[in-house]
C-alpha cells in the first residue's frame, strides 16, 4: 500500500516487496477498483460522460544527416 500511495510503479515495488511483478500489478489494479467504488459512492458515477483534451508525444525531429532524413 505504501508503494502504491508513493507512485512507485508495480514493478519497481515487486523488486521492493519481493514478490512478481504481476502480483503487485493485480494488488495495484484492486486498489484502483476500490478508489473508483468510492468515488462513485461519493460523487455519483460517470454516467453523463468524460471529456479528454488530446496530448501529442513527440516533438520536432532532431537534426539529421542529409541521407538519414525522410523526404515528406
Amino acid at each position: 500500500m505504501k508503494c502504491f500511495s508513493s507512485d512507485i510503479f508495480a514493478t519497481q515495488a515487486a523488486k521492493i516487496v519481493g514478490v512478481n511483478r504481476n502480483t503487485t500489478h493485480d494488488w495495484f489494479n484492486c486498489f484502483r477498483k476500490e478508489i473508483l467504488k468510492f468515488q462513485e459512492k461519493e460523487n455519483g458515477s460517470f454516467q453523463d460522460g468524460i471529456e479528454l483534451d488530446e496530448l501529442y508525444l513527440g516533438g520536432p525531429r532532431k537534426k539529421l544527416h542529409a541521407n538519414d532524413r525522410r523526404k515528406r
